[in-house]
Parts: structure tokens; C-alpha cells; sequence
């Protein structure tokens, strides 16, 4: 099982970050970790991600406007939004995220492994 692709997990909750990432890592995938906006910014000028897996509720910027900036500034990474639930506004966002051409995927928590898998092999997508 050599996978070695690179993921990023941003997430404010502990414990999400650290179980996705002990997951992912058992599963032969590079992971590291950020628990805001700013520190996923900082970590994706720095590396290489080939998947970001972005939590829509962030201490200092939603997903919808995080995802915009890291595919501006990575656009080969794959964008994996999680969520609890979406209000109508954070819909409409995403709705339009996607009209501009935007390509992502999406999980719905609590966050299920064949689900995360299907999501890293590109079969979740919207």
C-alpha cells in the first residue's frame, strides 16, 4: 500500500484533525495539519498539496472563501469541503464557488473512510 500523495487537513476541531490524519496516514498518505485559514495559506506557499480536506467553520475564514484562495494559489490541489450543515447562504456560495468553475468535493460529518477514500480517488465530486 504506497500511496504517498500529500494531503492538508484544516480543521479547528482537535480531535477531526487528529483522527482524519491518523487515518490518512495508516493508509500510506502524507499528511499535515492546520487548525486555521492562516496557517493553511502559510503551509500551501510552502508545499505541494495534491488534496486540501477544508471544514467549512473556521476561527478565521469560511471554507468557501479559504477553498477561493487556495485555488488560486494551488490550483492541482483537489479541494474536499467538510461540514456539519450548510446554511442557505454558505449553499449559495458554494453554488456560485462551482458556476465559476470551481471543481471540489464535499463530506458531510461525522466523516465516514470510504467515504474520505472516494473523496481522494474523485468520486464525490460536485
Amino acid at each position: 500500500m504506497e500511496v504517498n500523495q500529500s494531503i492538508l487537513i484544516i480543521d479547528d476541531i482537535s480531535e477531526t484533525r487528529e483522527g482524519l490524519s491518523k487515518f490518512l496516514t495508516s493508509n500510506g498518505y502524507v499528511v499535515d495539519v492546520a487548525s486555521n485559514a492562516k496557517e493553511a495559506i502559510v503551509r500551501i506557499r510552502l508545499k505541494k498539496y495534491d488534496a486540501a480536506f477544508v471544514d467549512m467553520i473556521l476561527p478565521d475564514m469560511d471554507g468557501v472563501g479559504l477553498m477561493k484562495e487556495l485555488n488560486m494559489l494551488s490550483p492541482s490541489t483537489s479541494l474536499i469541503l467538510t461540514y456539519d450543515r450548510l446554511s442557505y447562504e454558505q449553499r449559495l456560495r458554494l453554488g456560485a464557488f462551482a458556476k465559476a468553475g470551481a471543481h471540489f468535493h464535499f463530506l458531510e460529518k461525522p466523516l465516514y473512510e470510504i467515504n474520505i477514500l472516494k473523496a481522494l480517488e474523485g468520486k464525490s465530486a460536485y
